[in-house]
This record gives structure tokens, sequence and C-alpha cells, in this order.
């Protein structure tokens, strides 16, 4: 149960940095790399709640699809909303499409596979943030890194990801 607690929270941090992040972005970013970063966070968010719902619900497929669907559709929605409206329909969609897939794949593995692939896709989700950085600092035509210092950005940020997911949830169980 804490494990489903941590992940729904998780999802729901990424959702609202997401959030955060495109209003704060969104005008620097052309159109395609908008479209880009919502169908990403839309997928990998609709997969994650998906299989917590299949997980959830197991033996219900139809109930664990249509909540995996709606939520994943709420939150593809949410992360596209401030980046236009194609973007919008992008969000949209991948995350119907991510809850949808989710749901199946949580009814048809167990509920220790199912923990390992959220395991899998949390990080994944919270790189979907990443492509904010990329996109708005990306290299100009020289491909060469001007300041070694930005060689440690993504080391970095692997290592608050992993350790956020390591002990996340040793930290919720122990007050909860």
């Amino acid at each position: 149960m804490t494990f489903t607690f941590f992940s729904a929270t998780t999802v729901a941090a990424i959702a609202m940095i997401a959030v955060c992040l495109a209003i704060r972005c969104a005008k620097r970013l052309n159109h395609s790399q908008r479209m880009v970063i919502s169908m990403f966070c839309g997928t990998c968010l609709g997969l994650v709640v998906g299989l917590l719902f299949g997980m959830l619900f197991s033996g219900q497929l139809f109930l664990s699809t249509m909540l995996g669907i709606l939520t994943g559709s709420l939150l593809g929605l949410i992360c596209g909303m401030f980046l236009g409206l194609v973007s919008c329909f992008e969000g949209l969609i991948a995350g119907l499409m991510g809850g949808m897939m989710g749901a199946m794949l949580g009814e048809m593995l167990t509920p220790a596979k199912v923990t390992l692939t959220i395991k899998i896709l949390l990080p994944l989700s919270m790189c979907s943030l990443l492509l904010y950085g990329v996109f708005i600092h990306r290299p100009s035509q020289d491909s060469t890194v001007k300041q070694k210092r930005w060689l440690l950005k993504p080391f970095l940020s692997l290592l608050f990801i992993m350790t956020y997911l390591m002990f996340g949830e040793a930290f919720i169980a122990r007050f909860l």
C-alpha cells in the first residue's frame, strides 16, 4: 500500500512540476518541442497510473482500463494544457493510450512485476521533465561542450532521481 501511495504522489508531483515548467518555458519552445514534451509526459504518466489501477483492481479489466484511460487522459491534458492547443490534444491522446496500455499490462503481470515495471517507468517519467532544459538550452551548431561543469548536470540529476526512488518509499512507510 505504501508503494501505491508513493507512486501516486510521485505522479502528482511530476504533473504539477510539468505544469510549472510549461507555464515558465512555453514561449521559448517551438511547436514540435512542445508536442514531444506533452506526448512524453502523457504517455509515461498514463502508463504508471494504468499499471497502478491494473494492480489495484486485479481481475476487473474493464474498471481498471476505464480508470486508467480517464486518469491518463487527465494527466496528459494537464501536462500539455499550457503548451498550446495541439500539444494539449497530443498529451490527452498520449495519456489515454498510456493509461489503457498500462491497465492491460497491470492485469497481465503479477503484482511483483507491476511494482518492478513502475520502478522502471517512474524515472522515465521524471526524465520527461528534463526535456524542458534540453530543448531550451539546446547546443548551437557546434557540438562541443563549452563548459566542463555542464557534464555534471546529467549525473547529478540521475543521482537525485535514484536517491528519491530508493529512499522515498521507505520514508513514506516510516511516517504512515
